[in-house]
């Protein structure tokens, strides 16, 4: 028997992983997994029939549940094996790439600490926003960058950015859905850098950790700033007011949430335990 009742006192693997979130429902398995395709699903499914051990065992999860057609070129997920081991990691990773759709690759596997967790081991993560900020965007990137063909102010975006560093209450910035667990809204951006060249624009957002769609309404917000819509004091207002502000605001926020295609999950960082 593989399965071991207690978690913590199972063998832990690591998995990293990129994929191309185009077709898929996002990274999570849903409870109507015949009908949504996720990139956890696939990973699973293949998982399961190369170790021989059932979804309850291995009990996958992942630094962070993208979203439908949100990428990764660096996502975490850990997975359990009881006490079976596993002796020749560079062999699952070969034998998983064979078996998994092109647009999934799992690009190393390591044994971890007992007790480890991609999710709430993690100490910060990265993520890249694409904007194309031209009259035409090209067809092969259109599923990766968003495409903004009237001009971006990108100093008034820049200036904006420095508002969101440090550590707030991000309420303001988060989509919630009904039934959602309640979650710390306090959370700390280390960075956000903004670089332009030849009308390709890139963000860049390092944090502590971030709500449920909360990188796509801080972009979302940056848009609007670089549009002339709004002024870098809406940003400030909506950190200061924090759930407040959310809760007593009758309209939408005086932005959109950005759309999911143009955002990869760059990187997730372990010190200590993977550097």
């Amino acid at each position: 028997m593989a399965e071991i009742a207690d978690r913590s006192q199972s063998n832990v693997y690591c998995l990293w992983l990129a994929y191309d979130g185009t077709r898929f429902g996002g990274w999570q398995l849903q409870k109507n997994s015949k009908k949504v395709l996720t990139v956890q699903g696939e990973v699973e499914k293949r998982l399961m029939k190369i170790t021989q051990l059932d979804r309850g065992t291995l009990y996958m999860q992942a630094s962070s549940r993208t979203d439908a057609g949100v990428h990764a070129r660096g996502q975490v997920a850990h997975f359990y094996t009881g006490n079976k081991t596993i002796d020749d990691a560079r062999a699952l990773q070969l034998s998983l790439n064979r078996m998994l759709p092109q647009d999934i690759v799992v690009l190393d596997i390591r044994e971890a600490p007992r007790g480890f967790s991609a999710r709430f081991h993690a100490q910060e993560k990265m993520y890249k926003y694409y904007i194309c900020n031209k009259e035409k965007v090209d067809p092969f990137r259109r599923n990766y960058t968003l495409h903004v063909w009237k001009k971006l102010d990108i100093d008034r975006m820049k200036d904006a950015a420095a508002c969101f560093i440090g550590q707030h209450d991000f309420s303001s910035f988060a989509n919630f859905r009904e039934n959602m667990p309640k979650r710390n809204p306090i959370r700390r951006i280390k960075s956000v850098r903004i670089s332009e060249e030849a009308g390709n624009i890139e963000v860049e957002i390092l944090g502590n950790g971030f709500l449920y769609k909360q990188v796509r309404n801080m972009v979302g917000a940056l848009l609007s700033i670089g549009l002339g819509k709004i002024d870098k004091q809406s940003i400030s207002d909506a950190l200061d007011e924090g759930e407040t502000f959310r809760r007593g605001r009758r309209n939408p926020p005086p932005w959109n949430v950005a759309p999911s295609h143009g955002l990869f999950l760059e990187q997730v960082f372990y010190p200590g335990i993977f550097e």
